[in-house]
């Protein structure tokens, strides 16, 4: 009984709590990277300065303690033409897993969001 239960555990509960400490680390990258695109277009389409509009998406995925080397960062479009489109998307680096103590493997794969934000039809031009 001694051996089935050590076996029990090392087989089956022990990656279900992997899974269950990694999980959430996919969705919060998920959501930071649709939050980082959204905020860049809007930044671009707004400001019309494509650096400070990646500053702000590496911002954002800083606050979530996301290395910026872990981030990419692509601007599409011209925010100077009105009834345009501008797109940002984003790239952040998931890892697969990460274990209390021992800290989070290497990246593993990518999650990707993009944002369109449309430029107004009649803002005036700086």
């Amino acid at each position: 009984m001694t051996i089935e239960f050590v076996l029990g555990v090392a087989f089956l509960i022990l990656p279900v709590t992997l899974m269950v400490l990694v999980l959430p680390i996919w969705s919060e990258r998920q959501s930071v990277a649709r939050v980082a695109a959204r905020e860049a277009a809007r930044s671009y389409v707004v400001n019309q300065n494509i650096d400070q509009a990646k500053a702000i998406a590496l911002q954002i995925t800083a606050n979530d303690h996301i290395k910026a080397e872990s981030v990419d960062v692509a601007l599409e479009g011209d925010p100077k033409q009105r009834g345009g489109s501008v797109r940002a998307t984003v790239q952040v680096k998931v890892p697969v897993s990460s274990i209390p103590l021992l800290g989070a493997n290497s990246d593993a794969f990518t999650i990707k969001s993009s944002h369109t934000e449309v430029v107004d039809l009649y803002r005036s031009q700086r």
